[in-house]
């Protein structure tokens, strides 16, 4: 449940962090990421890149949802 508190641009801010979070993951499911095709310099970077969304959007829900 959302915070009916929470202020618009903190609000923002979680759609913002939310749509990257996406974004990310929709970069995870490209076929190389899937098949384990990609060099491992480019899977370590899907992986840094999706763990930092991720910790990002954790914070700000844990911020915001009651």
């Amino acid at each position: 449940m959302l915070n009916q508190q929470v202020s618009s641009s903190k609000l923002s801010q979680a759609l913002k962090a939310s749509d990257s979070f996406l974004g990310e993951l929709s970069i995870n499911q490209h076929h190389d990421a899937i098949a384990g095709t990609a060099m491992q310099y480019v899977t370590d970077d899907y992986q840094l890149k999706l763990y930092q969304v991720a910790e990002s959007s954790s914070s700000l829900a844990r911020e915001h949802i009651a």
